[in-house]
């Protein structure tokens, strides 16, 4: 009775107040039409209101609204239920007349961008059933006013920035003749700001199955009234600062599966009725200050997936139906002072993914049965008492990634095989007995994440191998990967790890391969990272054969005392900021091999002691800043197959006896400054695949100095001062696709010998004083793209159908412009310009000039073109540069060249042509923005009436 004395009177006046409110509204009351687009008014660009409009022939008195987007209505045509969730709405609901829509069941505004409060004229919607403004960014406070929903079973206002307290006048009183309050309420859902206590009443909305009231400020305890609703399944207070106990109740909840109460401040006993719960698969009691005891039976129903209880104060046994749980997915019971006898309390759970028992005092041993876990990823079973051997089913957990046992009292050997776990990222054994040894860990390629530094390196003293390479790892190399003196094999590369190298690295004194490439490494080498020299020395990387930092941002100069590594072979650090010269005590490495020091910033000379390195095969220096000249001595390297001399400031002569072993493959020097002969030995060095020697002043005679080359495919000899003739033997070298003498004395004819190179896709002979025709077979050249001319005295053509790319300027050539070229549609590039074709542009070849429609560039300036430019012209859409100037054309320029609309440079120039009226726009357009109209303004510009 005092329950009812205290809130009838209260929710009386609320019921008179809304009775009052609804009388005062009707007459004034908006069409649902109208209310929705005054609404729609308050929204900027709201795509989804594109179809809120009213038909020409309607207005907003007679128009209905049911076929708008996001809007249902009943038979009768009443809107019953607006959904615009998840549309980007942004805005506030303050213009949103709630007194038109009395009908309404269905409000859906989810997931959108809305701000503002919630009006209290939303109780207005008394036959309201669903309620979600999820999502959003409200504010303000709960509006008392949705004490009106007693038909909402749902009502989701989670996820945005309400705050104050739940009142507890939003609930019926308990009386059970209350005609306001969430009578129907099945989901109250918040993840808000907030605060005060979970009221009382809520208990007496009977027909409530979730309750999410998660992510708050909420105080106070738990209501025993939960222990009423009987319906109840779902209970979320997760992430709030509520205090107490349990009420023993929630026990009697059959229906309860998802209990969720973690990081909360409980305290006391967890009542054991919670055993009782048979349907429960999610069970969360972690980060409170519970104490006792777990309860036993929290797994009676068999259900049980989810259970946490970690960073608590619990003791006494682990729960003794935990042991034949088979639904268990997740377990966190870390933190806790809970006993038990490990091998005896733990089952076989097929489902299992994350077990963490650490920090307990749990005793036994690590039975084989954990090995039909296989859907483990995480097993932490680390300070307890766990004694015995690791056993090697644990070896056949194939998707763990993290395994700490650490600080138990294991003995025996590690099993060989937990190098087979490859996705394993985390392994503590520490604090244990254990004397086996892992000797290699090798994870490369399997997409690991994370760092290094939760990888605990005094755990694998006794580590031979470490390959990580591949992976997403970041962080820094962290300095205690020193311990791992045994260590020979260490690859990172291909990371994002960042920091500098950690000097520690100096005790990995027989690590023999050292991979730290294709990271983002910063600073220095430090000199200290390798012997001193003396001979004594006990640090430094003494066995050190391969090291590859290479594509890092490391700095500072290569120091002298890597020349004390003495079993060097290989030497990778290309693609770095490095600085000054080539140590000089390379020249002592007898070993090496490979020495790669390209795309740096190194100085100086090449040290002459380079060439009594017999072995050295590969010598990659391009793309510094070296100067002097190139040691004489580079030619005693008899098994060199690869230098790369190319894009330094080189001068002076190439050695002679560069190819002296008869091996070299790849050979560049291109851009520097050399003089002198070609390097003599390249005649017969019939190995050569790729030679690039363009952009110097090397002399020699081409037909001389050049020979056969079975395997070449690639050379660049452009732009330099070479003599002779082209000789017949170049179509010998079957496999060549790039051919390029431009730039230099070449004279006499292009040989027929040519047309049989089949692979052929690059030509460049421009610039020399070549004569005479170009061999017809050359249309027999399939592959050919490029095929530059110009600037020789070259007269006749040959077929060029699949040419993309053809430059023919400055030669003797006559007759109408070639057809052939436009057969193959490839064409993208034609320059023919300065040389004595005649014809119209070409008049009766015009059709075959429409084929060319990937043609950008057409520049045929300085012929004796004449006639008229054809109408086809203008079907080149893809055309830009358009040069006909100086040639004897005559008539308009067609209309439709206007119609081009990627033409930025067009050339008229002294040709007698008149431009259309109707052009006059297009070509100011032309001339003011891209400021590229040549020569136009000819004497008949007079027909454009100007």
């Amino acid at each position: 009775m005092a329950n009812q004395g205290k809130y009838s009177l209260p929710a009386l006046y609320l019921y008179v107040a809304c009775m009052l409110f609804l009388f005062s509204w009707k007459a004034n009351s908006l069409t649902e039409t109208e209310a929705l687009l005054k609404w729609k008014e308050s929204f900027e660009n709201q795509s989804i209101f594109e179809s809120w409009v009213i038909p020409a022939q309607s207005n907003s008195t007679t128009a209905s609204p049911c076929r708008w987007s996001g809007i249902s209505c009943d038979d009768a045509g009443t809107v019953t239920e607006i959904n615009l969730s998840f549309t980007g709405l942004t805005g506030t609901l303050q213009n949103l007349d709630f007194s038109s829509f009395l009908n309404l069941l269905r409000l859906d505004l989810q997931t959108n961008k809305l701000s503002g409060s919630v009006p209290s004229n939303i109780g207005l919607l008394s036959k309201l059933q669903f309620l979600d403004l999820s999502t959003n960014y409200l504010n303000g406070t709960l509006p008392l006013s949705l004490a009106n929903l007693t038909q909402v079973y749902e009502l989701d206002i989670s996820r945005n920035n309400l705050v104050g307290e739940i009142d507890a006048r939003l609930f019926p009183d308990g009386t059970g003749q209350s005609r306001t309050g969430l009578l129907g309420l099945k989901k109250f859902l918040q993840d808000n700001q907030l605060g005060i206590r979970i009221p009382e009443e809520i208990g007496n909305s009977k027909l409530l199955t979730l309750i999410a009231l998660y992510g708050n400020f909420l105080i106070g305890p738990i209501p025993a009234s939960l222990g009423n609703l009987s319906s109840l399944s779902i209970l979320r207070v997760t992430e709030n600062q509520l205090t107490g106990e349990i009420p023993a109740n929630i026990g009697t909840l059959n229906n309860l599966t998802d209990v969720r109460l973690f990081s909360n401040n409980f305290t006391g006993l967890v009542p054991e009725e919670l055993g009782n719960m048979s349907s429960l698969t999610v069970l969360h009691l972690a980060e409170n200050n519970f104490s006792g005891h777990l309860p036993q039976e929290v797994c009676r129903g068999g259900k049980l997936i989810n259970f946490s209880a970690s960073f608590n104060s619990f003791i006494g046994l682990v729960p003794v139906s935990l042991r034949d749980c088979q639904s268990l997915y997740r377990v966190r019971l870390e933190h806790n002072q809970l006993t038990g006898i490990l091998d005896r309390d733990f089952g076989v759970y097929p489902n299992l993914t994350y077990m963490d028992l650490s920090y307990n005092k749990l005793q036994g041993e690590l039975s084989p049965k954990w090995g039909e876990c296989q859907k483990l990823t995480l097993l932490k079973i680390a300070v307890n008492s766990i004694d015995g051997r690791i056993p090697d089913e644990i070896t056949s957990l194939s998707q763990l990634v993290e395994l700490d046992l650490s600080s138990n009292q294991l003995s025996g050997e590690i099993p060989k095989q937990i190098g087979n776990l490859t996705r394993l990222s985390f392994l503590s054994l520490k604090d244990n007995n254990i004397s086996g040894t892992v000797t290699e860990i090798n994870l490369s390629f399997t997409g690991l994440t994370g760092t290094l530094q939760n990888l605990d390196f005094s755990s694998f003293l006794n580590l031979l191998r470490l390959d990580l390479n591949t992976n997403k790892l970041s962080g820094s190399v962290p300095s205690n990967i020193g311990l791992l003196s045994k260590l020979q094999f260490l690859d990172l590369s291909t990371n994002e790890l960042n920091g500098t190298l950690p000097l520690s690295l100096a005790n990995l004194t027989q690590v023999y391969e050292l991979d730290i490439s294709r990271n983002s490494i910063v600073g220095e080498i430090d000199a200290r990272l390798f012997p001193d020299g003396t001979g004594q020395s006990r640090t430094g990387l003494i066995g050190l054969k391969h090291f590859l930092l290479q594509d890092n941002q490391l700095g500072g100069r290569i120091p002298e005392e890597i020349g004390n590594s003495k079993l060097l072979t290989l030497i990778a650090l290309d693609g770095n900021f490095l600085t000054g010269p080539i140590p000089a005590s390379l020249g002592n490495l007898s070993s090496l091999s490979i020495l790669r020091v390209a795309h740096n910033q190194l100085t100086g000379q090449i040290p002459a002691n380079i060439g009594t390195l017999n072995n050295l095969t590969d010598v990659r220096l391009f793309s510094n800043n070296f100067t002097g000249l190139v040691p004489e001595e580079l030619g005693n390297l008899s098994s060199l197959t690869v230098l790369h001399l190319a894009e330094n400031n080189f001068s002076g002569h190439l050695p002679q006896e560069v190819c002296r072993g008869g091996k070299l493959v790849n050979f560049t020097a291109n851009f520097n400054s050399f003089t002198g002969p070609v390097p003599v030995s390249l005649r017969d060095c019939q190995s050569l695949y790729r030679v690039r020697l363009e952009h110097n002043q090397l002399t020699g005679i081409l037909d001389r100095d050049f020979g056969v080359y079975p395997n070449l495919t690639y050379m660049d000899l452009s732009y330099n001062k070479l003599q002779g003739e082209l000789s017949p033997k170049w179509g010998e070298c079957q496999k060549l696709t790039l051919l390029k003498i431009a730039g230099n004395s070449i004279d006499g004819r292009i040989p027929d010998e040519i047309t049989s190179l089949s692979q052929l896709v690059v030509l460049d002979l421009s610039s020399n004083q070549l004569s005479g025709e170009i061999p017809k077979q050359i249309g027999n050249l399939t592959r050919l793209s490029f095929l530059s001319l110009k600037d020789n005295s070259i007269s006749e053509l040959g077929n060029l159908s699949s040419l993309t790319v053809l430059h023919l300027v400055e030669n003797n050539f006559s007759g109408h412009l070639p057809q052939e070229v436009c057969r193959g549609g490839k064409l993208v590039n034609f320059s023919a310009s300065f040389n004595s074709f005649t014809g119209p542009v070409p008049g009766e070849l015009s059709p075959k000039w429409g084929e060319c429609q990937k043609l950008t560039l057409l520049k045929i300036a300085g012929n004796s073109i004449d006639s008229r430019i054809p109408d086809e012209i203008t079907s080149l859409s893809q055309l830009v540069v358009f040069d006909l100037s100086s040639n004897q054309l005559s008539g308009e320029i067609p209309k439709q060249i206007g119609n081009l609309t990627r033409l930025s440079f067009l050339s008229l120039k002294d040709s007698n042509i008149s431009v259309p009226s109707s052009l006059l726009c297009f070509f100011l357009l032309l001339s003011f923005s891209a400021g590229s109209l040549a020569g136009v303004w000819s004497s008949k510009l007079g027909v454009m009436g100007l």
